[in-house]
Order: C-alpha cells, then structure tokens, then sequence
C-alpha cells in the first residue's frame, strides 16, 4: 500500500513538472500576444520588454499539487496544514497578481 502512494507522489511531481513547463510557455506565448509586459526602466536588469506574470502559473500548480497530495495522507492535522498553506499561497498568488498590474 505505501509503495502505491510512492509510486503516485513521483508521478504526480513528473506531472506537476511537465505541465509548469508547457504552461509557462503557453502563458508566455499568450502573454507576448497580448502585451502584458515588463517594461525596462532604470532600475530593471533587461533591456527589452519582457513577458510577466508567469508567476501565475508556478503558484497556482503548486496549489494543485499541494490539494492533491491530500490524497495519500491519513493524518488530519497535517490536512489542514496542507489546506492553511495553499491558502495563504492563494493570497500571495493574488497579491503578486495585482502588483504586476
């Protein structure tokens, strides 16, 4: 029973992996067709405009893959743990959302 669980713990980091990778690159490509992005000033590092708020996607799996690893533990209190951090990674997740604006 435990090496099932393993067994779906790497599979679902691989997943996890695969899909922030295609993701970011589909948000990318979305966000250069619709100009949200960084422009340069003095105080940036890049020269050119640059795609933002790819941060989106990192924090939101992240979430996913926090809520989904619920699945395997028997524990309660480290349930709600898991729910009390996926929360405040929502608020953070909103806060950076509204600041790139």
């Amino acid at each position: 029973m435990k090496e099932t669980f393993v067994w779906y713990y790497i599979l679902l980091l691989f997943a996890t992996f695969f899909s922030n990778y295609f993701l970011l690159k589909w948000y990318i490509l979305r966000a250069d067709r619709h100009k949200i992005r960084a422009m340069p000033n003095e105080r940036s590092l890049h020269k050119a405009p640059v795609p933002t708020g790819g941060g989106i996607v990192f924090v939101s799996l992240y979430i996913v893959f926090m809520l989904l690893s619920i699945v395997g533990l028997k524990e309660v209190a480290i349930t709600s743990y898991i729910v009390k951090i996926c929360s405040g990674s929502f608020l953070v997740l909103l806060l950076g959302f509204f600041d790139d604006k």
